[in-house]
């Protein structure tokens, strides 16, 4: 069993309809992680999916994105 904490929101945090899917947690942090989003750098969500990737991106480029 898997026993290390993954660094991004737990899948719970975030409110959603019964049956409406979300990007699990280790899949949005591997792809932010690959994005290298930086302080200061603007992230765009075209409004597609539930939004969860983009609420984590948001807190890694900071009030400045």
């Amino acid at each position: 069993m898997w026993r290390h904490k993954t660094p991004g929101i737990p899948d719970e945090y975030f409110e959603r309809s019964e049956k409406v899917p979300i990007t699990k947690e280790e899949v949005r942090t591997i792809q932010i992680s690959k994005a290298r989003l930086k302080p200061g750098q603007t992230v765009f969500d075209i409004g597609c999916g539930s939004g969860s990737i983009s609420i984590e991106a948001s807190l890694q480029v900071e009030d400045s994105g």
